[in-house]
């Protein structure tokens, strides 16, 4: 018996037809999730791009547990401000 017969399903359980749609059903399954997947990492990174690239935030240095947390709350507040800055000055709500 091969090592790939573990994983794969028997011929004699399941025809060809029936074989081949589950596997294409499956791998449908494996797609939705894996794109579910990057849509939320995708909107995760973002603010951590603001945070590396306009605020120059790219090596932390520990200075303790309280001036971290607050210099990070600091920083993804900034991002925020950032990433809704062209709507913000549509509006008219910030004055430069």
């Amino acid at each position: 018996m091969l090592f790939a017969d573990f994983f794969m399903p028997a011929t004699s359980i399941l025809s060809g037809d029936l074989s081949t749609k589950f596997r294409s059903l499956s791998l449908m399954c494996c797609r939705k999730i894996e794109f579910t997947k990057t849509q939320v990492r995708a909107k995760v990174e973002y603010p951590f791009r603001a945070i590396k690239r306009q605020f120059g935030y790219t090596k932390v240095r520990f200075r303790g547990l309280v001036k971290n947390t607050t210099q990070q709350a600091k920083l993804f507040a900034l991002s925020n401000l950032w990433m809704v800055r062209k709507r913000l000055l549509a509006i008219g709500e910030v004055r430069l």
